[in-house]
């Protein structure tokens, strides 16, 4: 049985508020891949207008870069669906790893701009960019709350002594348990070898 101290480790205060912040992260970042993809289907389209070998060149780089972007957004990141409670590691993954790649994101989406700046109209990307930047500031406040409700646990010093005290009640419990079912194994056991000697 897992000790409830762990439990309580992985599960940080304040789930309704992280919750909350973990649902609008992932609307931000599923806004983000599905305008990635269409950016993508627009610009493919619009490929066989491109006349010079070198913006063909440009539109071919930018195709394969946002795919790529999506792609890794995508297999880097499984989302809760407002599921409670939100562990320490949910936090964690996304306040450090899906910021990282958000910010490899952002760098990489800004690129594309600048090299198909005189082949397609910037405002192809505004979604995109308004969608990351939210992704990203939110990803940054789960870091943000995660401190405050690590603050929150530690100065609240009647939560550890409660759960140790549920923690040790349960031992109790198991043990006791293990106890009576090791009298009764010992009862079924010495039963038919009493019988037989009469």
């Amino acid at each position: 049985v897992q000790s409830y101290d762990s439990v309580v480790d992985s599960m940080p205060m304040g789930q309704k508020k992280l919750s909350n912040t973990t649902i609008s992260f992932e609307k931000s970042l599923l806004s983000l891949i599905e305008g990635l993809h269409q950016v993508v289907l627009l610009i493919k389209e619009s490929a066989s207008l491109v006349e010079s070998d070198t913006a063909r060149g440009h539109v071919h780089d930018t195709v394969a870069i946002l795919t790529s972007c999506a792609s890794t957004l995508e297999g880097n990141y499984v989302p809760c669906t407002g599921k409670m409670p939100i562990t320490s590691a949910q936090i964690h993954h996304i306040a450090t790893k899906m910021t990282s790649i958000l910010g490899e994101a952002k760098s990489n989406i800004l690129s594309c701009m600048k090299l198909c700046s005189s082949i397609f109209p910037a405002s192809i990307f505004d979604s995109c960019i308004d969608n990351l930047n939210q992704a990203l500031s939110l990803a940054l406040s789960h870091k943000e709350d995660a401190g405050e409700s690590e603050l929150a646990v530690s100065k609240n010093s009647g939560v550890p002594a409660t759960i140790q005290l549920i923690s040790l009640m349960v031992q109790n419990t198991l043990i006791a348990v293990q106890s009576i079912c090791k009298s009764e194994k010992d009862q079924e056991v010495s039963g038919p070898s009493a019988t037989k000697s009469l």
